[in-house]
C-alpha cells in the first residue's frame, strides 16, 4: 500500500461495495494539501460486530480482531504506517471531558440517541482511551509486516 499517495482505500472500497447502509454507517472525505482521505465508520463493525447499544460488551476487549475478511487490512500495516497510529492513539488518549460532551450532544441531536446508549458510549470511550497506545503496542504481532516492534517506553 503506498500510503503517501492514497492512505485509506480499502475502507473507501469496503463501502462502496456495502449495500447496506445505514444511519450508523458513515463515509468521512477529508481533503490535505489536494489529496483526498476517504474513512468510512460503520458501528457495527468497528465495535466487533455488536450493535453500538451493545457497545460495553466489547469495552474490556483489547487483543487482535478475529474477521479474517479484514486481514488484507492488517497485512497492509506496516512499520511506518504503524507509528502513524500511534499517533491517533495518543490523540485518543488526550481526549477531553468537554469534547466527549460534545460526541454526546451531537448523538442525541443528529441521532435521537437515548441517554442509556449515549452514557455507555461514553464509558467505552473514556474506558479505551487509558493507556491506548500501550494496548496498540502490545497488539503488534496482530500485523504481520511490522518487522521492528516498538516497545513500551522504548
Amino acid at each position: 500500500m503506498n500510503y503517501e499517495e492514497f492512505p485509506s482505500i480499502f475502507p473507501y472500497d469496503q463501502y462502496l461495495r456495502n449495500y447496506d447502509r445505514h444511519i450508523d454507517n458513515h463515509l468521512i472525505i477529508k481533503t490535505d494539501k489536494k489529496q483526498q482521505f476517504y474513512y468510512s465508520i460503520d458501528s457495527d463493525k468497528i465495535f466487533g460486530g455488536f450493535p453500538i447499544t451493545d457497545i460495553l460488551v466489547e469495552k474490556e476487549v483489547f487483543d487482535c480482531f478475529g474477521n479474517p475478511a479484514y486481514k488484507p487490512l492488517y497485512d497492509s500495516i506496516n512499520d511506518k504506517i504503524f507509528k502513524i497510529i500511534l499517533i491517533y492513539s495518543n490523540k485518543i488518549e488526550a481526549l477531553k471531558e468537554r469534547e466527549l460532551n460534545m460526541l454526546d450532544e451531537y448523538l442525541s441531536d443528529f441521532y435521537g440517541i437515548n441517554l442509556d446508549v449515549r452514557n455507555n458510549i461514553k464509558e467505552f470511550l473514556n474506558f479505551r482511551k487509558t493507556n491506548f497506545s500501550e494496548q496498540c503496542i502490545s497488539n503488534q504481532s496482530c500485523y504481520e509486516n511490522i518487522h521492528r516492534p516498538i516497545l513500551i517506553g522504548g
